[in-house]
């Protein structure tokens, strides 16, 4: 059987997404990568988009961009150690593989994207029963009443805080600290 390309078109910021993500499906094809990533490289084998044209060869970017993975994929794995029913928020997340790479069987996983990240998602990645997703901006608070925060939080922000102003990015570790204290942020 064969599986249909899923044609994506995304312009500034969103587009990004398709960055990392081709970057880490580049390295994630290196027999001595490391990050183990087939998902990435599955999603960009079915998306229809000019990643090489785009993006360029990748070579250097994408171990780089693997790396930066793999370090919060470490942290994530600590934090579920400590609290293995913990939940992660992961504030725009793009077409990160993460919860796949991570997942103890028993996390809670909250995506925080842009309305057209979240569909793109929906479209794209399994379903999992213990993850969910607000769409709408990080800056907007309304992703914050959708946190169990009962077990531990860990949010991360992988890539997003260089899109924000100073002060918005100040605000959101205010709002955040202020509402989930003993929480961790990444």
């Amino acid at each position: 059987m064969t599986t249909q390309r899923v044609r994506v078109q995304l312009d500034r910021v969103p587009e990004t997404l398709l960055w990392t993500l081709y970057y880490r499906a580049i390295e994630a094809r290196r027999p001595d990568t490391v990050l183990r990533d087939p998902l990435a490289v599955e999603l960009v084998d079915r998306i229809d988009f000019p990643f090489e044209e785009r993006f360029g060869a990748g070579r250097g970017l994408s171990q780089w961009q693997s790396l930066r993975a793999r370090c919060f994929d470490d942290t994530i794995r600590r934090f579920l150690a400590a609290r293995e029913r913990g939940t992660v928020v992961a504030l725009g997340e793009g077409l990160e593989t993460q919860f796949w790479r991570v997942d103890n069987g028993r996390v809670r996983w909250l995506t925080v994207d842009l309305p057209e990240v979240v569909e793109l998602r929906a479209r794209l990645l399994p379903n999992a029963p213990r993850m969910s997703s607000v769409a709408c901006s990080a800056l907007d608070g309304r992703w914050l009443d959708e946190v169990d925060a009962s077990r531990g939080v860990l949010v991360t922000a992988q890539g997003l805080l260089m899109y924000l102003a100073p002060n918005e990015v100040h605000g959101l570790i205010a709002r955040t600290a202020g509402r989930f204290p003993g929480g961790a942020l990444v």
